[in-house]
């Protein structure tokens, strides 16, 4: 519902609200306000009436009386979808969020699923600070859409903020230079594309901006949190520039021009592996964790090493992977073929299973796998990275279809052989992390260079 115009679409039996209704619609705003009085004198919870005087008294600067109406009509019993809908976007403009977060908590009875009003509830409650329910909406969320990243970013940041408080300062290998010739921006980090994703764009950033003395400036994102990357905030705004995957991979060359300077990008900072190769050493120190993220990570990859000598990581797919070009999940049995080939020849080996599925270690039951639930520790808001760091650290690893594990292959300065899904060969296949495309396509007559899939882990 939005505007006059959509009042139309409340429907309502009663002929003296559907008389306001054309009234108001007509732009008769006198005369509307007299039947909203009389309807209101019946009927002092009508909420179309009560919709509608909350609609004139925002037109003559009356905010005052807008949300007096507003905060008895989203109470009403009988308001309905369209009602409550355009209370919302009253209310996101007069400042109230009590009544805005109480609209939207009866909007969402009636339509369970509305996801942007599941972010927005999130958001209002966080504002408020309710950091319980915020955390709450923000799941429904992603329950409704599991790939977007918007609601997954802003639970994490919640979450982390709220157990460990600000960020760290960076340690001086991860700081940036002070002899600056321009600026460089990424307002969209940490909402185009969750974790996996955000360290590419990250790490793009921050190389080409060192290859041209450019200071760079993202909002807040978990690697703030999780890495101690404590970098500038976006300064006043830049031109935005969509990137594409040739520009990315001439970017990290090192005779590129700088004509991304002084603009804000759009993109996945992703092409080929073997243009990040020579830039191997910063895209590592870059991503080791930080300091408070640290202990909780080492203590878990050593309980699991307690366990047993020989670490196999597997990194299954699934949540928002259901289909596609790129967003496609790996079957299990491709990586239990891969298992019983290697597994009698490895000393005391561990099967480690990481998973957005909390089902998907059973398939594996016949190697006695481990989950990170097994680990005894926890990083609020951000689960995954236990996952992402025993990847990183094993002595054999088997990544899916996704940047999340393909970033923590090219951190793994250890292991002693990669694996990965191939949709053609329909098998996993060896790859060297560092010359490899980042995603494969299931097309075979598409060129694998993955970075059209909206990764979120």
């Amino acid at each position: 519902m939005a505007g006059r115009g959509a009042l139309t679409d409340v429907g309502n039996s009663d002929a003296a609200v559907a008389a306001l209704i054309q009234l108001f619609s007509s732009g008769d705003s006198a005369r509307a306000e007299a039947a909203c009085k009389r309807i209101l004198s019946q009927d002092a919870h009508q909420p179309i009436a009560l919709l509608i005087s909350a609609e004139i008294a925002v037109g003559r600067g009356d905010p005052a009386r807008a949300k007096a109406h507003l905060r008895r009509a989203v109470k009403a019993r009988s308001a309905d979808k369209a009602v409550l809908m355009r209370a919302v976007q009253l209310l996101q403009g007069l400042d109230d969020p009590e009544a805005l977060e109480t609209a939207l908590q009866a909007l969402l009875r009636l339509e369970p699923k509305n996801f942007p009003a599941h972010v927005l509830l999130g958001r209002v409650s966080e504002a408020r600070g309710k950091v319980p329910q915020a955390v709450a909406a923000y799941d429904a969320a992603c329950a409704i859409v599991p790939g977007h990243a918007g609601p997954d970013t802003a639970r994490a940041l919640l979450q982390l903020r709220h157990a460990w408080g600000d960020p760290l300062p960076s340690p001086p290998e991860k700081q940036q230079r002070t002899r600056l010739s321009g600026r460089l921006t990424m307002t969209t980090l940490g909402q185009n594309g969750r974790f996996g994703n955000q360290l590419f764009q990250y790490c793009f950033l921050r190389i080409y901006g060192e290859m041209h003395d450019l200071q760079v400036e993202v909002p807040d994102w978990v690697g703030r949190w999780l890495l101690d990357l404590a970098d500038p905030y976006p300064g006043a705004p830049l031109p935005r520039r969509e990137t594409n995957v040739p520009e990315i991979a001439a970017a990290l060359d090192a005779k590129s021009s700088p004509s991304f300077a002084n603009h804000d990008l759009l993109g996945y900072g992703q092409c080929h592996t073997r243009h990040f190769r020579s830039h191997q050493g910063r895209f590592r120190a870059l991503l080791q964790p930080g300091a408070r993220a640290l202990d909780p990570v080492t203590r878990a990859h050593q309980r699991l090493r307690n366990r047993g000598e020989t670490v196999v990581a597997v990194h299954l797919r699934r949540g928002d992977y259901t289909g596609g070009e790129f967003s496609w999940p790996a079957p299990a049995a491709w990586y239990i073929r891969w298992l019983e080939t290697i597994w009698r020849e490895l000393e005391r080996p561990i099967l480690y299973i990481a998973s957005d599925d909390p089902g998907a270690a059973a398939e594996f039951s016949a190697f006695s796998p481990v989950t990170a639930d097994a680990l005894e520790e926890t990083i609020p808001g951000a689960a995954m990275y236990l996952d992402f760091h025993v990847l990183s650290q094993a002595d054999l690893l088997a990544v899916s279809n996704s940047t999340f594990s393909v970033a923590a292959a090219m951190l793994n300065e250890s292991a002693r052989g990669f694996q990965r899904p191939d949709p053609i060969a329909r098998q996993l296949i060896p790859f060297d992390p560092w010359d490899a495309d980042t995603m494969l396509s299931a097309s075979p007559k598409s060129e694998s260079l993955g970075v059209r899939s909206l990764e979120r882990r």
